[in-house]
């Protein structure tokens, strides 16, 4: 997709107030959605992998590195901390 031109005006005029904020690093943040389906959309205009991660029974932090590295198929070095999350995204 391009950002200008083609039927039905811009990228950016088409695209979702979500979708626009994440296009832009510098309006990095959190934002609250009312449907899956908006951020799946968003994601989808931005190249960006959208996984799920089941958290019913996590109650700790260390809880939840282990569910979100046993999704990615983490290497058994996975540091467990913010940083290794980081760079899983990577």
């Amino acid at each position: 997709m391009t950002a200008s031109g083609g039927k039905g005006g811009s990228w950016a005029s088409r695209m979702g107030k979500l979708a626009e904020r994440l296009s832009d690093c510098a309006r990095s943040g959190v934002y609250r959605i009312e449907t899956r389906e908006a951020l799946e959309e968003a994601a989808a205009l931005n190249s960006y992998p959208v996984v799920q991660v089941v958290l019913d029974h996590v109650t700790t932090k260390s809880g939840l590195f282990d569910a979100v590295g046993r999704l990615a198929a983490a290497p058994e070095r996975f540091g467990g901390d913010w940083d290794a999350l980081r760079r899983l995204a990577d």
